[in-house]
């Protein structure tokens, strides 16, 4: 694994041996940023250990988990993870979803064939189930569950 720039390679092989130290030691996780061509946003490369009782698959070294995120990429977020995580019915999850990726409870209402009141409604009893009292609030516990690409782009 490396970047095409010298100076950013070498700050993740660095990310790279601090989360995969020798026998005995704490690994320790990271993040960085990578440059790509042609003026695109850079990705977002966070490094962290797996330590043994996380993972077993019988091999006895180190591991790490390296997650390169793309600002660019569309989130995809799965509104049945949503439901079960937050507690949210599925038309509530739905609507917290669509808020999520930037929809305004007009639009959401439009969409949905609803009328702003009841979509204004929905609001309200996902806030009062998450205890939340805004949306941003709200919209970043959503987007902490945004996962992996459904299938590459």
């Amino acid at each position: 694994m490396g970047a095409h720039a010298r100076t950013e390679d070498r700050k993740l092989r660095e990310l790279l041996d601090r989360a995969l130290p020798p026998p005995g030691v704490q690994g320790v996780s990271g993040s960085m940023t990578v440059g790509r061509s042609h003026g695109r946003t850079r990705l977002a490369v966070h490094v962290t250990p797996l330590a043994r009782h996380e993972w077993d698959f019988s091999h006895r070294g180190a591991a790490a988990l390296v997650l390169v995120v793309d600002p660019e990429s569309p989130s995809r977020i799965d509104a049945g993870i949503v439901a079960e995580a937050l507690g949210l019915t599925p038309a509530e999850s739905r609507l917290a979803v669509m808020l999520a990726t930037g929809h305004s409870l007009r639009d959401i209402a439009e969409r949905s064939g609803r009328s702003y009141g009841t979509v204004r409604w929905h609001l309200q009893r996902i806030l009062h189930k998450q205890d939340v009292s805004r949306q941003a609030d709200l919209v970043r516990r959503i987007l902490s569950l945004d996962g992996f690409p459904v299938s590459p782009p």
